[in-house]
């Protein structure tokens, strides 16, 4: 009898400590996740400024801060066509009715009404005739075969569903 009291407790001790291990090992695979993602991100920025151009690269950009939420216009090229828009939170936010307008052109694109995006990730929105055969990867839309911005001095205006301005990128 006192051994199977003895096994009863190693069994015990042994589940609990498995039940340890588990928890232990999702804290693990979460962190590796969010690693993951941040890597993905920051891989993403960079060959985000890998598409900027001379053109681009000499006008200063400026940015106007409408908000302090995590969504925000990440990287701006008029010149190449792009408008890449960056959820810097771990939570996926609807975009879905958000629209970005060139300030100068007043040309809007309206976000896919179900289009989320997804936490620490990009979409970019590519315009332009010289983008036209550009194949559009998972987090890429496409806007329009017509240019969007005009070259200088030209603005991308973030407006999210109920028109409030949420971010201003100019170059």
């Amino acid at each position: 009898k006192d051994m199977m009291i003895d096994k009863d407790l190693q069994l015990s001790e042994m589940e609990i400590a498995y039940a340890g291990l588990e928890r232990e090992v999702k804290q693990y695979r979460t962190l590796l996740d969010s690693e993951v993602r941040r890597i993905s991100l920051s891989k993403k920025r960079k060959s985000a400024e890998h598409l900027v151009s001379d053109a681009d690269a000499a006008q200063p950009a400026t940015r106007v801060r409408r908000n302090s939420g995590h969504v925000h216009i990440a990287a701006f090229s008029p010149s190449q066509g792009y408008v890449t828009i960056s959820n810097h939170s771990n939570k996926d936010v609807s975009v879905g009715g958000w629209r970005i307008r060139a300030e100068k052109t007043g040309k809007e694109f309206k976000m896919p009404m179900l289009q989320e995006l997804k936490a620490n990730e990009t979409v970019t929105v590519w315009s332009g005739k010289e983008n036209k055969n550009k194949e559009m990867g998972a987090n890429e839309l496409w806007w329009t075969h017509n240019s969007v911005f005009s070259a200088k001095g030209e603005s991308a205006v973030l407006v999210d569903e109920k028109g409030n301005k949420i971010d201003t990128f100019s170059n």
